[in-house]
């Protein structure tokens, strides 16, 4: 576990969502719920999502795939397929969680991941980075301490081929 992991006060990982049938929500809003506190608490080690019920209730499945990331390494990925899209969560715990939405639901979707890191209870500020010219990045940061930064990405690829939209939560320390 990792150091920042005990300054974190979340729900607890096994809280089923508000209205788990996704018939009930839509793609964006399921999506929007994962990048909060299931976020934090995938990173904090405190969500599995190899057979966690909360998620196969929302369509997941119940075993993960690897997909490897340049930044990060190998992350394992559950996925579920919607009449209006996909969605891809997981990651690394205690590196990074990863929501990311394909299809139609995208677009409605990037709003709603846009206002899920104001959800998180810290004080995150707009971040200049350097992204690839073929997608939009916006990129937030919020310092807990001198030594403690949180991120959150939301990375915009509807125009190229994978057409997704991806929700980053990370932290550094330094």
């Amino acid at each position: 576990m990792i150091l920042w992991a005990a300054m974190l006060t979340v729900a607890s990982a096994e809280a089923a969502p508000p209205n788990a049938d996704p018939s009930d929500r839509s793609t964006a809003e399921i999506a929007a719920w994962l990048g909060g506190e299931p976020c934090l608490d995938f990173l904090t080690g405190d969500l599995m999502l190899s057979n966690n019920a909360n998620l196969i209730n929302l369509g997941f499945g119940s075993a993960t795939s690897p997909s490897e990331s340049t930044r990060f390494g190998t992350m394992q990925l559950l996925s579920a397929s919607y009449s209006n899209g996909g969605i891809a969560f997981g990651g690394i715990a205690d590196k990074i969680c990863v929501v990311a939405v394909n299809g139609p639901a995208a677009s409605e979707a990037i709003s709603k991941l846009r206002s899920t890191k104001d959800t998180l209870g810290f004080s995150f500020e707009p971040f200049e980075t350097n992204t690839p010219s073929n997608m939009k990045v916006e990129t937030y940061r919020a310092r807990i301490d001198d030594r403690i930064t949180f991120y959150a990405q939301i990375a915009d690829a509807r125009d190229t081929p994978q057409a997704v939209v991806t929700y980053q939560l990370f932290s550094t320390i330094e």
